[in-house]
């Protein structure tokens, strides 16, 4: 009884191998047939699944408010504060202390200049 299972289940694979390879020549009422295994296909929860691929960036990183504070010539910058709001840096410019508020978009606008 098993050995008659196994050479069903084996006819069944080879059937659906020899119909996927049959070429066709118009591409209108086709039928196609996709077996995925495991996850990373956009099914099911995992790696690939939901809306895009790649890191998320919702908010300035401070980073990158730090390097845009410098090339607007403040010398000596850090990072004051960075919370959901946007980031914070203070530093020196023509020997006065500058604080430079950055909004929260992963552009980073400048949101003040004190």
């Amino acid at each position: 009884m098993i050995r008659k299972f196994k050479t069903l289940a084996l006819a069944a694979i080879v059937s659906v191998g020899a119909f996927a390879a049959v070429p066709s020549t118009a591409s209108a009422g086709n039928v196609d047939i996709d077996i995925h295994f495991g996850q990373g296909f956009g099914f099911g929860y995992g790696p690939g699944w939901g809306g895009g691929y790649g890191p998320y960036k919702p908010h300035c990183m401070p980073g990158k408010a730090l390097y845009k504070a410098k090339s607007m010539g403040l010398k000596k910058a850090y990072v004051h504060k960075a919370n959901w709001n946007g980031v914070v840096i203070k530093g020196k410019k023509f020997g006065q202390t500058k604080v430079v508020g950055f909004g929260k978009h992963p552009s980073c606008p400048v949101k003040y200049w004190q």
